[in-house]
């Protein structure tokens, strides 16, 4: 099984705040979010204020766990029985480290849920 084809559907955000279900990105950021998924620098690292997008956040959560894109294939697939399938990947932040700008202001960010499209190659004999 070669690397997999990776598209970002979507993701679930949880914040560091008390009413962080309420919480809602403003429009120009839901605009550029809707534009570019992946490409979107939307998350802002705390410590030096680099923007991250959801592509670049789930690179790091891959390689900060030591894993490759193909760890996240269910059994089915690796036995053959799926090519395309959807699943969901949390990444959980300490607080202090990630924050994104909110209706309410900057927020840290204390978990995403990124939502994937894998597609694996299927080998033709």
């Amino acid at each position: 099984m070669g690397d997999p084809k990776i598209r970002h559907l979507g993701m679930d955000i949880e914040y560091y705040h008390p009413d962080s279900r309420n919480l809602v990105l403003p429009p120009e950021t839901e605009d550029l979010y809707s534009v570019e998924k992946e490409k979107a620098q939307i998350f802002i690292h705390n410590s030096d204020d680099q923007t991250y997008s959801v592509e670049n956040l789930f690179d790091h959560y891959i390689a900060r766990r030591g894993l490759r894109a193909v760890d996240h294939v269910p059994v089915e697939a690796k036995k053959g029985v799926l090519d395309k399938f959807v699943i969901g990947i949390p990444v959980k932040f300490s607080e202090n480290t990630f924050h994104v700008i909110t209706t309410q202001g900057a927020v840290d960010i204390k978990s995403l849920r990124i939502v994937v499209e894998i597609t694996l190659d299927t080998p033709t004999h």
